[in-house]
């Protein structure tokens, strides 16, 4: 038994094992920078630091867990969301991602990374849309193929790319992924490879230039255990103009500040959160209030609602939207970021490893 436990205890110090990064600034490539946003995370080890770059900004945690997968258990909540939410959130990602992306686009030919269970490309499918899904769980995976029929990739960009299946999509869309990544400057260059020329890159992130970031402290809803870098509107197009895209446009969504009520409410809920993971009792109260949630208010995942052309007929364009007018949508404050990069046909030559 003791030997046992002293093997348990080893793994759980190699699992939480931390690592400096960012050193130089995949960005710009200073190697100068300050604290940013100290805080913690239920089960996260220690102290959890957002570090910031002294010169172009990039906000990022150093030193952090030296295996990320090990936040990634069967309970993250991508894949937990009852249909109802879901399917809000797809009809989301065709109007404020898709749709405008295909107005700049050579093509339909499109490739998702971090398809999920497939529910995006089953309804861009239906729409003419040729698609290829990339997913790390193989339970996504399975699902999204036996419900959908649609090819999808378990594993990375660079694994896709290194198993030899051809690039050349005229649209690759990445949601709410690259904040999640341990090396965005390759992850970057992987998207690049997937695109023909001319091809789009679109991807949304959590918005570090946001006014709740700024009201709420960390408290903030994006400030997660799984967001690994935060990028502003400066920074994400430093980054990708340097690997051979440029920038069509960069816009927010989700323009709406919170109220005192609700930032009051999202700090006395963390609190509550780490207290209860302080004496051992956060995975049983959640376990508790995942059945009781199932019980008041049944899941009714059990059958998505396949999205039709005539539902994404109805959605007016995310411009004329009401979120799209928010008070933080002029200044690109609010907490969500969008960015179009487009391929350049002829990239410019790099002399060295940084243009500082």
């Amino acid at each position: 038994m003791t030997l046992i436990k002293s093997l348990e205890q080893t793994m759980h110090k190699n699992a939480s094992r931390k690592v400096v990064v960012n050193n130089p600034c995949i960005c710009c490539g200073a190697t100068a920078s300050a604290l940013f946003l100290r805080t913690r995370f239920v089960q996260y080890p220690g102290w959890f630091n957002y570090r910031q770059c002294c010169q172009c900004g990039l906000v990022y945690n150093s030193p952090r867990l030296e295996d990320l997968s090990v936040l990634y258990d069967q309970d993250y909540f991508l894949y937990h969301r009852d249909s109802s939410s879901m399917r809000k959130r797809v009809l989301g990602q065709i109007q404020r991602l898709v749709l405008p992306a295909t107005s700049y686009a050579p093509g339909k030919r499109l490739i998702e990374l971090g398809s999920a269970r497939g529910h995006l490309l089953a309804a861009l499918q239906q729409l003419g849309y040729e698609v290829q899904g990339l997913e790390l769980s193989s339970d996504a995976v399975v699902e999204s193929q036996a419900t959908y029929h649609i090819p999808v990739f378990q594993g990375t960009a660079e694994q896709y790319l290194h198993a030899g299946h051809p690039g050349a999509f005229d649209i690759a869309l990445a949601c709410t992924v690259i904040e999640h990544v341990g090396a965005p400057d390759v992850f970057v260059e992987a998207c690049a490879s997937l695109l023909k020329p001319g091809g789009v890159l679109v991807m949304d992130m959590p918005n570090i230039d946001s006014h709740n970031a700024q009201t709420a402290g960390p408290a903030w809803e994006m400030y997660q255990k799984y967001h690994v870098y935060l990028f502003s509107p400066t920074t994400i197009t430093r980054l990708l103009e340097r690997h051979a895209f440029e920038v069509i446009q960069t816009y927010t969504y989700d323009n709406h500040p919170l109220s005192k009520r609700q930032t009051h409410d999202l700090a006395r809920r963390r609190r509550l959160l780490l207290i209860l993971d302080s004496i051992g009792l956060y995975p049983v109260v959640r376990s508790w209030y995942r059945r009781r949630r199932r019980r008041v208010s049944p899941i009714s995942d059990d059958k998505f609602r396949l999205i039709t052309k005539e539902d994404i007929e109805q959605l007016e364009s995310y411009e004329n939207s009401r979120d799209a007018r928010g008070p933080l949508a002029s200044q690109q404050r609010g907490d969500h970021l969008v960015v179009m990069a487009r391929k350049m046909n002829n990239p410019p030559c790099r002399t060295g490893a940084f243009q500082v």
